[in-house]
């Protein structure tokens, strides 16, 4: 009899839209910005000198793009000279403008980080219910990629099991949840001889540097036995009999 644990995960990507082997974007590349030369057919609400335009910040192949209308009696959009800041920062920007070596106006760009980080999850088995506790992280059940930030961090925020610790057939051990903390927890590999399986859940919480936040729920679950019934995907408990899982150290 195969006594190994098969803990099924698929390893953590915390990627910010990098390159094809998940390296963190550059830091350097700047916005797409342009400048033209503003005229009676400019927009009222377009992005002039002296002014502040925000963008959104994102770190995919293609930068967030703002077009800079400038206001001079002796405008040339061809000789029109300046610096793009990072469009992989957020952050407040001045961006002066030159032409032909003189400076001519200022403007203000800010980049923003407003959009939550995009969090999937996927299901870990827990084989075989042999009552042994085992670790299990939120980079085991869970994939976030965000535009911005190249590294999310990844929490559990609550756990829920939908079986007694002890009833007829499971071994007679408890506690079945032990040491909960942020940054993982121990579950027992057991379920009731009886029943249907049993199905641990998890809230695990997504944050960027900006302080976005996706909450999503993870499953794991000890099958009845190995028939190869597909993972179970209940619905989240409700408040009241979820065990709220306390961070004692913000770092964690």
């Amino acid at each position: 009899m195969d006594r190994t644990l098969r803990l099924l995960t698929v390893a953590a990507l915390v990627t910010a839209c990098g390159g094809d082997d998940g390296d963190p974007p550059s830091t350097a590349r700047p916005a797409a910005l342009t400048a033209a030369c503003a005229d009676d057919t400019t927009p009222e609400d377009a992005w002039r000198c002296d002014t502040r335009e925000v963008v959104e910040c994102d770190c995919a192949a293609e930068a967030p793009e703002a077009t800079l209308y400038v206001e001079h009696e002796a405008c040339d959009p061809d000789a029109l000279v300046f610096d793009a800041p990072d469009a992989c920062t957020p952050g407040t920007y001045s961006i002066a403008v030159q032409t032909e070596g003189e400076p001519i106006c200022e403007a203000t760009l800010e980049v923003v980080d407003t959009r939550p980080p995009v969090l999937r999850t996927h299901p870990v088995e827990l084989w075989p219910p042999n009552h042994k506790l085992h670790a299990v992280t939120p980079a085991d059940c869970a994939e976030v990629v965000d535009a911005c930030d190249a590294d999310v961090r990844l929490t559990f925020t609550w756990v829920h099991v939908d079986e007694p610790a002890n009833a007829t057939g499971d071994g007679n051990t408890e506690p079945d949840i032990v040491d909960a903390r942020c940054g993982g927890v121990m579950l027992r590999a057991e379920r009731q001889g009886g029943g249907d399986g049993r199905v641990y859940q998890l809230g695990v919480r997504a944050e960027d540097d900006a302080g976005n936040v996706t909450d999503a729920v993870c499953v794991v679950y000890v099958p009845h036995d190995q028939r190869g019934d597909e993972a179970p995907t209940p619905a989240a408990p409700a408040e009241g009999v979820r065990d709220v899982v306390a961070c004692a150290d913000a770092a964690e």
